[in-house]
C-alpha cells in the first residue's frame, strides 16, 4: 500500500470513512494505510475542503475520531459510495482535457455538486505577505488609516498588470475596478457582478490576542472566478506596490500555513470584524436620534431605540445577502454590534478612514454566530471591495 499514489490513497480513504459507522482516529488510518499521521490529516483536510462533510467528533476519554457526516449526505438520487467514485472519477478524467474530450466527460460529474442552502460558496483567494521596498523585512501600515490606501495600491497593480498583459479594457473596468464596462461610473445593485476583493490584513498578535497593523492581504474572487485567482497569484508575486512617493512595498506569495492567514480563511461558527462594517444604506432615515437628543419620556425613547435598533439589523443582513450569503442563513444568524471593536486592538469603528465615496457612511463593528461552521474570508457591507467589513474567527 506504500506505492500507492496520492490520488488512490485519498480513494480508499474516502472509501474507508464511508463504511467506518464510528469513524476512525488519525492514528488507525494511518496505521491502515501505512503512510504518517500527518499524511493522513493532509488527506482528510483536502477531502473536507472540496466538499466532503467529514467530521472530527471527541469520544470517550477526549479521543478524537474522523467520520462521515451522516446528515449532510450527498443527494438522495446518489449514495455515498457513488459520490466519492464520481468525485474522484473526474479528478482521474482531468488528462483528458489535453487531447480535447474533458468537456464532454465533465458533464457526466456535475451531478456531485451540491451545497445546503445555509452553506455559502467558497471564494478562491490568494494571499501575499508585505515587504519593504528593498525586500529587507516586512512592512508594515496602520489598520486604522491606511486600510484604504493598502487596498487600492493592489488594485492599482493588478490593473497595470493586466492592461499589459492584453486584459480588454471592459474587462479590467469591472472584475478589477468595480464599474461600468465603459468605467464611466461604480456598479451598484443589490448584487454586484464578478469582481476582484481587495483585503488588506491586519494582523493577529498570536501571543498578545490582539489585531495591529496590515502586513498581508488577500486578492478574492467570486467562487466560480478560480482562473482569475490562479492568474493573480502568478502575476501578482513580486508586484511593487505603488505611491505618490514611488515604490511603498513589494508582494510575495504568503504559504497557506501562515497562522494568521488561518484566521481569516478557516472554517468558524463565532466570526467578528477586524475593520467596521459600512452599511449598505441610512441608519437612521427617520431622525430618531436628534428627537432622542431633544428629550423623550422613557416610554417613547425605548420605543425609538427600538426602531432603531431594528434598522440596523436589516442594513446588516442586507449586507451579508449582497455578499453572496444565503437569506436562510442570515435568517438564523445571530447579530451583535457596537462602536466598540470585539476584539483587543481593534479601534472604534468611526475613528477608521473609509474610501471617500464613504465617508459619510455609518459604519459599525459586528460579531456574528452563524447556525453551523463557515469558511472565510468573510467581509461585507459597501466597503467590502477595499477592506472594510472584514471578520476574523473570534473563537481563539
Amino acid at each position: 500500500m506504500a506505492e500507492m499514489t496520492a490520488l488512490e490513497r485519498q480513494w480508499r480513504l474516502l472509501q474507508a470513512m464511508i463504511g467506518l459507522r464510528n469513524g476512525g482516529t488519525v492514528a488507525e488510518l494511518a496505521v491502515e494505510f501505512q503512510v504518517s499521521e500527518k499524511t493522513i490529516r493532509r488527506d482528510l483536510s483536502l477531502l473536507l475542503k472540496v466538499g466532503f462533510p467529514l467530521s472530527e467528533i471527541v469520544g470517550r476519554k477526549g479521543l478524537k475520531r474522523w467520520k462521515v457526516s451522516a446528515e449532510h449526505g450527498p443527494p438522495a438520487a446518489i449514495r455515498w459510495d457513488e459520490a466519492a467514485t464520481l468525485y474522484l472519477g473526474c479528478k482521474l478524467m482531468q488528462p483528458l482535457a489535453e487531447v480535447g474530450l474533458a468537456d464532454s466527460w465533465q458533464s457526466l460529474f456535475r451531478v456531485v455538486g451540491y451545497r445546503r442552502a445555509t452553506e455559502p460558496s467558497q471564494s478562491p483567494f490568494t494571499a501575499f505577505s508585505i515587504l519593504k521596498p528593498d525586500a529587507s523585512g516586512i512592512r508594515s501600515f496602520d489598520t486604522m488609516r491606511r486600510t484604504r490606501d493598502v487596498a487600492g495600491m493592489i488594485r492599482h497593480v493588478v490593473a497595470k498588470t493586466a492592461h499589459d498583459q492584453g486584459w480588454p479594457e471592459d474587462r479590467i473596468n469591472v472584475f478589477i475596478h468595480g464599474k461600468t464596462p465603459d468605467g464611466s461610473k461604480p456598479s451598484s445593485g443589490e448584487k454586484s457582478p464578478d469582481r476582484f476583493q481587495y483585503l488588506p490584513l491586519p494582523t493577529i498578535n498570536h501571543a498578545l490576542g490582539r489585531v495591529e497593523s496590515i502586513r498581508r492581504v488577500l486578492i478574492v474572487a467570486p467562487s466560480h472566478c478560480g482562473q482569475e485567482i490562479a492568474w493573480a497569484r502568478r502575476a501578482m508575486a513580486g508586484a511593487e506596490l505603488v505611491n505618490h512617493n514611488g515604490t511603498a512595498a513589494l508582494l510575495t506569495i504568503l504559504p497557506g500555513s501562515d497562522w494568521v492567514l488561518r484566521q481569516y480563511v478557516e472554517e468558524s461558527r463565532t466570526w467578528a470584524t477586524v475593520t467596521p462594517v459600512i452599511l449598505p444604506g441610512y441608519d437612521d432615515p427617520d431622525h430618531l436620534r436628534r428627537k432622542l437628543k431633544n428629550g423623550r419620556d422613557a416610554e417613547t425613547q425605548k420605543r425609538y431605540l427600538t426602531r432603531l435598533d431594528a434598522r440596523t439589523d436589516e442594513l446588516l443582513r442586507k449586507a451579508f445577502r449582497q455578499a453572496g450569503y444565503s437569506c436562510e442563513l442570515i435568517e438564523k444568524a445571530e447579530l451583535d454590534w457596537r462602536d466598540v471593536g470585539f476584539q483587543p486592538g481593534v479601534e472604534l469603528a468611526s475613528r477608521y478612514l473609509p474610501p471617500e465615496n464613504l465617508n459619510n457612511a455609518p459604519r459599525i463593528h459586528v460579531r456574528v454566530n452563524f447556525p453551523s461552521a463557515v469558511r472565510g474570508p468573510i467581509a461585507v457591507g459597501s466597503g467590502r471591495f477595499r477592506g472594510f467589513g472584514l471578520f476574523t474567527k473570534s473563537d481563539r
